[in-house]
C-alpha cells in the first residue's frame, strides 16, 4: 500500500455501526462479520482509533443511534495497516473481526457525546 505506513499501536481501536447493523451481529451470535456495505466496497474494515469523534460525527450526529465497539488492537494487529488519510493515521483492517476481540459496545443517541 503506497500510503501506508507504521503508526503507534493503540491498546483499543473502534468501529462504528448503526443499531441495525449491530443487532445484525448479535442476532448471528457474533458469528456474523462486523463489516457494514461501505467496507464491503472497500475491501477492508474502516476502524478508528484518535479520530474517533470526527468520524462519529460525519456519520451520526444528530441522524440516527449508532453503536460504537470497542476492539482489542493487540489481537488485530498483524491484519491492519495504516493509512494516512489527510494526515491523520487511520486503521483498516484486512479480516473478520472475531468475537473475542470485542471489549464492549455503547449505544449512543444522535445528539450524545460518543468520546
Amino acid at each position: 500500500c503506497g500510503q501506508c505506513i507504521a503508526a503507534p499501536f493503540p491498546q483499543y481501536v473502534y468501529k462504528i455501526l448503526t443499531l441495525s447493523e449491530w443487532h445484525y451481529v448479535q442476532r448471528h451470535e457474533f458469528s456474523a462479520d462486523f463489516t457494514t456495505a461501505e467496507d464491503k466496497s472497500n475491501g477492508f474494515i474502516r476502524l478508528c482509533s484518535k479520530n474517533c469523534a470526527k468520524e462519529w460525527e460525519h456519520h451520526f450526529s444528530g441522524k440516527q443511534n449508532g453503536v460504537i465497539i470497542k476492539l482489542d488492537y493487540q489481537q488485530m494487529a498483524t491484519q491492519t495497516r495504516w493509512v494516512d488519510i489527510n494526515g491523520v493515521m487511520e486503521p483498516h483492517y484486512y479480516g473478520t473481526i472475531e468475537r473475542v476481540y470485542l471489549r464492549n459496545a455503547k449505544i449512543v443517541a444522535p445528539d450524545d457525546e460518543p468520546f
